[in-house]
């Protein structure tokens, strides 16, 4: 049987009018904006200082890492693969 009051179900929450809405909007915008072009700054200062070679030998030292068990080596690959697929 369907439910009968399915369209009430979030009609109090739905529409804030009062300052509700905007502070829980800011909980997480304007700092989290900072800390992401802080973030996006290190990272590329830090790939500008690295050459091929320094992150072939990185990749490799991670990836046997992560052939011993190494949970966190994993992690990292596959986090870095994931940023080059999102990247290309």
């Amino acid at each position: 049987m369907a439910n009968m009051n399915a369209g009430e179900n979030g009609k109090a929450t739905r529409f804030r009018s009062d300052n509700r809405t905007s502070v829980a909007g800011r909980k997480g915008g304007k700092a989290s904006g900072v800390a992401r072009r802080q973030y996006s700054c290190l990272c590329d200062a830090f790939r500008a200082f690295m050459t091929d070679e320094d992150r072939l030998l990185i990749y490799e030292g991670m990836l046997e890492r992560a052939k011993d068990g190494d949970v966190k080596a994993a992690t990292f690959l596959r986090e870095t693969m994931r940023e080059y697929i999102m990247k290309y």
